[in-house]
This record gives C-alpha cells, structure tokens and sequence, in this order.
C-alpha cells in the first residue's frame, strides 16, 4: 500500500494556457476536457548529499539488481515503488533489508523555474522515528503530485492585472507547490497544514527567500538565520516541557535513547529528549542529529505560523487542521488582519487515500466556501490533484463534493515524473 500525505492547490485560469517557457515535449493539452498530458522533461532533481541511513540507523548501501537474499524484487518501504532493479539505482540495507528508491533517500529536492530554483529539503529518517510525541511524517517527503502540479500551474501562469490574487493550499507539507506559486510571482500564497509540518515549511521560504522579512518585524530571514538561536521544540511547538523522573518509562523521540538523566518531555504530547538531544537543541550543534530535529528546533518556542513579506506580496505558513473549526476561523482573521483577500485559488494534492482524510477535506472545503469566500461576494477555483491508484476513495471523493454542491470534473491526467506516476487533475468552482 502507497501511502502519501495530502497536499493542495487552486489557480484561476481563463482561455488558452499561457506558456512561459519551452517546456519540452507535452502530449495534450490539459483542457477542461480531460486530456492526458506527458511531460518529458520534469525541471526536479532528487539530490542526495549524506549517505542514506534505515529505520534501524544502518548506512544503506546503493544497488542496482535485486538482493540475492530476496525471492522477490524489492520495493521502497517508504513510498511503495514497486521493482526497484526496474528503475535503476535503490538502496539497501544489508542487515534489516530495508530498501528505499532515489527519490526517498534525497535530502533536498529542486525545482527549476527560468529566473531560479525553488528547494526544499526533505528527511525520510523522520518517517521512521519512533517514540511518543513524534512529527507528522509524510510532510518530511516530497510526494510526485507536488512536482507534476508544479509543472501543470507553471505553463498556465497568467499575469495579474490588479491585486495579485490569494492561493491557498491545504495539507502543503514541504510546500514545493507553494512556494513555486510564489516564485512565479502571480499570487500571495497561504501554506497550511497541521502543526508539526509548519517547521519544515518555514524552512522552505527561509531557504528560497533570503530577503523576505516576517511580518510581526525583525530581519530579513538570510540575517534572522544567523541571529536566531535554537532551543528544544516538540513536533507542535506546545511549549510545555518538563523533566522526567526515573519512574517513567520513555525513549528519546530523536536518537531513542534510554538515559534518564536530564531529559525533558513534553507534557502536552508525550514527546521526549534526552539531555544529550536537549543540550544540542540548545547549542545550535546538530552535526551528529537528523536535519528535521534541526528545522523542528528552529527559532523562538512561541512561533508556529508565520508571515513573510516579499516582492510577490504576503506568503503566510499557518496551521490549519481540518478536525477543528476554530483553527479556519484563526487563519481567516489572520488573513483579514495581513489584508489578505478570501482565496481565489484553492488547491490539494494526494487526499484520496485515506477514508478519514476525505471524510475531513469535504466538510473543510464547504466551510471555507460558506464562511469565507461566499460572504464576501467571491468565488474561488479548486484544484484537486491525486496519484492514480485505482482507489475507490477517489470517485467517492468526488460523490461527497457533489452531493455538497461541489462539482468536480476531471481535467488532465498528469504523467512524466522519474518513476513516470499518473496524477489526476480535478477542478471545481467554490
């Protein structure tokens, strides 16, 4: 079973796509019709810069035919490519046979645009930590729907005539899809997703926007990289740390280590450290530590989401989980008070596969059409882009907006990533 964490995007589009670039060969062209649309040449690179490592702390080892051992060909068991030999170079573990593909075993994904490169980093040791309290773990990956949505939006980009327009996605992760919207420089964009991905995506503006400044004051983010201190952080952020006794029973949620003395645990969410993971934090040393503790630990305990001003406008990283409606009445006044317009672009990317992740997204779109856009006189454009995997979960998806008045059509289907996956593009009016 594949498993892959939402992700979201919308973008208002009007007549024939306008093409910023010679793109490569694409075969079809992406209309409201439901064509099917290849593209040859994907501008993403997977960049792998350490050598991998697998759930159990094992150096992995890079192979191109199938482990001896194995009476049936290997599959990553992160993502769940399927035939690995098949696509060329994996890598394996020797000593737990555990095996991951190219593309989860990188630690920075780049996209490039014409004027730059969008890059964000990713950490698959994260999908494996164990422990109590442990981060959300599929936004550590950048999932294939994030590049080929990228790629679909980047031809179709329209210059704004007035006030750039508002995107929102839903479920961002990495926020690759984001933050290309904002390089292009034809929307102000408002990332969301639940509390323990906000990390790596303010990472991600950090990283592509060195000039932009944050909003509630201070320095440009190149300058606010090097000023700002780090301090132990819990996957949310709550803030509420103590120190354990020798009575409770734990492991560190970093390194899974045992050692008692001077470790901390939040109390909110049972996240723990030892003193040695505790005192790194609060060093700023992280040379022996994974890089999503680093980004976890980034700044002041009082930030979670974040506003960034930059030339494209405002990029706001804020929390949202859908399970909870004070959390879209928080990101509205949040947006009112940025003057940020209702959005009119929404946008989320891999939610049909999981019966509670539909279950959630269809009462989260329908409230923010009644209680945002449609009081305000707007409408808004979703776009809802899945992996194919032949799941029930996508036409029930469907059936759900529907019967809420939200009547999605199939207007592409995506393929031309490195494993060549298919992603099926839905689009909607709010």
């Amino acid at each position: 079973v594949v498993r892959v964490l939402p992700r979201y995007f919308v973008f208002p589009y009007c007549g024939m796509p306008l093409k910023r670039r010679k793109l490569g060969a694409v075969v079809g062209d992406g209309g409201v019709g439901g064509s099917d649309l290849h593209y040859t040449d994907i501008p993403s690179k997977w960049v792998l810069s350490t050598p991998p490592k697998c759930q159990e702390a094992h150096i992995m080892v890079s192979n191109d035919v199938n482990p001896d051992t194995y009476t049936a060909l290997a599959c990553c068991d992160l993502c769940g490519l399927p035939n690995l030999p098949q696509h060329g170079e994996f890598f394996h573990c020797r000593v737990c046979c555990f095996d991951t593909c190219c593309e989860c075993a990188a630690s920075v994904v780049q996209y490039k645009l014409d004027d730059g490169v969008v890059e964000v980093m990713q950490d698959t040791s994260a999908i494996m930590a164990k422990g109590a309290g442990r981060p959300s773990p599929w936004p550590w990956r950048v999932w294939a729907p994030a590049t080929l949505l990228a790629r679909y939006f980047e031809t179709r980009a329209q210059p704004a005539n007035t006030k750039l327009p508002v995107a929102l996605e839903l479920g961002a992760g990495a926020g690759l899809t984001s933050l290309v919207l904002a390089k292009l420089g034809n929307h102000q964009v408002i990332a969301t997703d639940v509390r323990d991905a906000l990390p790596i995506l303010r990472e991600g503006v950090r990283r592509n926007f060195p000039d932009a400044v944050p909003l509630q004051g201070g320095a440009p983010t190149s300058q606010a990289n090097s000023t700002n201190s780090s301090c132990p952080q819990c996957p949310s952020h709550h803030n509420t740390f103590e120190e354990l006794t020798c009575d409770v029973k734990w492991s560190c949620g970093v390194c899974r280590g045992t050692d008692i003395g001077g470790s901390i645990r939040c109390t909110t969410c049972e996240f723990s450290l030892c003193k040695n993971c505790a005192d790194c934090a609060r060093s700023g040393d992280f040379s022996s530590l994974p890089s999503w503790f680093r980004v976890q630990c980034h700044g002041s305990r009082s930030v979670v989401g974040e506003a960034f001003r930059m030339k494209s406008g405002v990029f706001l990283a804020w929390p949202l989980d859908w399970r909870f409606p004070a959390e879209f009445d928080a990101l509205q006044a949040k947006a009112e008070e940025l003057d940020l317009p209702p959005p009119a672009l929404i946008f989320a990317t891999d939610v049909a596969y999981d019966p509670e992740v539909v279950d959630a997204l269809v009462p989260a779109l329908v409230r923010l059409r009644d209680n945002w856009i449609r009081p305000s006189s707007h409408r808004a454009q979703l776009v809802l882009a899945n992996e194919s995997r032949g799941l029930r979960l996508e036409k029930q998806l469907i059936r759900k907006l529907r019967a809420q008045g939200i009547c999605a059509h199939r207007a592409a289907s995506l393929t031309g990533d490195a494993n060549d996956r298919s992603v099926d593009i839905y689009i909607a009016e709010l």
